[in-house]
């Protein structure tokens, strides 16, 4: 069991117990997605079964994660993002956690696609950020396409794309137009990203990723984390 108060001036909200396995929570700013810059606190959940090659968070692979008996997260936090690792192998414990904090938070899934999505009916404001992957990017890249079409069909999902290499583009929009994952022609759901794990790489693939949402009209997203902290965790 462990316990997470923040060393903070800020008023905070209690919100007892975890009942997945956590192995980090900390408040920063969504750095990623639909809501990037905004105050977000973020849970860490453990395990995942895509194994990208150039993952920031490969400990959790291994890492066992412990459960939290009380958690106290900023009163001013609107956003909770409950990330990985992989967060949907917990689905059941979210959803109890969402229903019962939902009223005061939105929430953002963070999920590979590997396994489908919350039901629907039992939850708050909620959005699934799916980020499939593909045969050069991950060693069991084909588990993160197999719930995209579940993920497609709801309105509260957003698509996160690494582009890292010209056939990267090729793949992805084959994915997209396979699934049409623009609901309708209407690309403000589909974001992507850099490829990279320290700011020189992301530097690197910037204009490959701002020309290829240019051509498309996808959304390109920063990865601030890594722009300002590097492979730091907790921040």
């Amino acid at each position: 069991m462990q316990k997470v108060k923040l060393n903070t001036p800020q008023n905070v909200r209690f919100l007892g117990r975890v009942d997945f396995p956590v192995c980090e929570a900390f408040y920063s700013i969504q750095a990623e997605g639909p809501s990037v810059g905004r105050a977000a606190f973020f849970l860490r959940t453990t395990k995942c079964p895509i194994f990208c090659r150039w993952c920031d968070s490969k400990y959790t692979w291994k890492e066992k994660g412990k459960v939290i008996e009380e958690l106290y997260v900023p009163e001013v936090c609107k956003l909770i993002v409950v990330t990985g690792g992989e967060p949907l192998y917990y689905k059941e414990e979210i959803s109890q956690f969402i229903q019962k904090h939902g009223g005061c938070f939105r929430f953002e899934i963070e999920t590979s696609g590997a396994f489908g999505p919350l039901q629907k009916g039992t939850n708050f404001s909620v959005r699934h950020i799916v980020s499939p992957k593909f045969k050069n990017q991950a060693k069991n890249w084909k588990l993160s396409h197999k719930y995209i079409k579940d993920f497609a069909e709801r309105p509260d999902t957003y698509f996160k794309f690494v582009l890292g290499t010209e056939s990267d583009k090729k793949e992805i929009v084959e994915l997209i137009k396979k699934y049409d994952l623009v609901n309708g022609g209407i690309p403000n759901r589909i974001f992507i990203m850099p490829e990279g794990r320290t700011n020189e790489e992301i530097v690197c693939k910037r204009d490959l990723v701002v020309d290829f949402c240019k051509e498309y009209g996808f959304i390109y997203s920063p990865r601030i984390q890594v722009q300002l902290w590097g492979m730091k965790r907790g921040v």
